[in-house]
């Protein structure tokens, strides 16, 4: 599936249905595909979540009208599908920063909210690198946050939480001993909202803490276990990316994404299942720190 072109068709529908009920289930079924799935790839290429832009480009509408037509704040308020003029001009307010009234008495110079329009990258000259991975069931122990606004919002809510939560990703590195791989994970998606997991993988081969040894140390420092969830991941099919090397290979990952489900996805043989994302990070030090990558 091309997902550019799929989204772009689905802009499409909501600005020819923007004064009429519009949903995900209802976008997702235009597209043919599951609404886990649409609500994921429209907010990593459009950087809004459905219900954002459809809000955004109401509201970008309705001022247009309100400053160029008769038409009083109530019929417009209406016809954007707002219950009444009152939470009409709250959103409106909330987005410009001026009531409704005033917009249109004054004729303020209030900045739209454009139609998005997605375009294909060029080809590169190298294709992404990837492999395709069979993991065993993999173990987690880890801690969460739920991050919730558009994607931007949530990029920042994820910076915040590394820089502020350090006590305990040392703490997993003490756990784990290992002080240069750290893991993120994201699920638990909908349309407005993530978990979003700062974790540690336990339990295999390569790794000092066993389910047993970790169940040694609760038991001699059972706050342990309050500060940590388990997190246990089936066996599944993973199509492993890697970032660009460099200092902070966090800032990539959204970049990253997008040209999975733009120039990867549309041409391989696959399909992406309703899983947990893992994201294994390189923390290197030192001379490598120019080394790190996801």
């Amino acid at each position: 599936m091309d997902w550019i072109e799929t989204i772009q068709q689905t802009v499409d529908f909501i600005e020819e249905h923007l004064t009429e009920q519009i949903d995900s289930d209802l976008l997702a079924h235009q597209c043919h595909v599951s609404v886990y799935h649409f609500q994921r790839v429209f907010g990593v290429l459009s950087g809004y979540s459905v219900g954002e832009y459809v809000r955004k480009r109401r509201l970008s509408c309705a001022k247009e009208e309100l400053q160029n037509s008769c038409a009083s704040v109530l019929e417009i308020a209406l016809k954007y599908q707002y219950e009444s003029s009152e939470s009409f001009s709250r959103a409106f307010r909330k987005f410009y920063g001026v009531n409704p009234s005033v917009a249109r008495k004054n004729h303020l110079p209030l900045k739209s909210f454009e139609r998005l329009t997605l375009q294909h990258r060029r080809e590169k000259e190298e294709k992404m690198k990837y492999h395709i991975q069979t993991a065993d069931t993999m173990y987690f122990l880890g801690y969460k946050r739920r991050f919730s606004g558009v994607p931007s919002d949530r990029d920042e809510q994820e910076k915040n939480f590394f820089i502020h939560t350090r006590l305990q990703q040392f703490a997993l590195q003490g756990l784990v001993k290992d002080c240069e791989t750290s893991y993120t994970l994201i699920s638990g998606v909908s349309e407005e909202a993530y978990d979003f997991y700062i974790a540690a993988r336990y339990n295999h081969s390569d790794c000092w803490l066993t389910e047993q040894r970790y169940q040694n140390i609760i038991k001699l420092n059972p706050e342990i276990d309050q500060m940590f969830e388990k997190i246990v991941l089936p066996a599944a099919t993973y199509a492993v990316f890697e970032t660009e090397p460099c200092d902070y290979p966090t800032e990539k990952q959204t970049q990253l994404r997008k040209e999975i489900l733009t120039e990867w996805l549309p041409g391989s043989e696959f399909q992406l299942a309703q899983g947990t994302e893992v994201a294994m990070i390189r923390w290197l030090m030192g001379a490598e720190r120019e080394k790190r990558v996801i």
